[in-house]
């Protein structure tokens, strides 16, 4: 078995938040994400879902030898009270 972690950073003028990812190679190949950590106004958030990588073939607009990717989250994000 093979699993495999990432974390995302997203940033913006209100502050932060990490999405954390997780591939398992059992099987079906499963991939689910949760939110991590935030900041400001992401400071209560909170979601979990699955997550899909898509690669965009060559040719690309991406410098030889690398490839475009989309990373599709689904799944449910709430916030809950008011971050200070």
């Amino acid at each position: 078995m093979r699993t495999a972690r990432e974390e995302f950073l997203f940033t913006g003028t209100e502050g932060t938040f990490t999405v954390n990812a997780q591939e398992s190679s059992v099987g079906d190949q499963t991939r689910v994400w949760e939110i991590g950590a935030g900041t400001g106004a992401y400071a209560a958030t909170s979601g979990h879902g699955t997550a899909a990588f898509f690669i965009t073939e060559e040719p690309n607009a991406c410098t030889e030898g690398f490839r475009n990717f989309t990373f599709a989250l689904t799944g449910v994000a709430s916030k809950v009270g008011h971050a200070s």
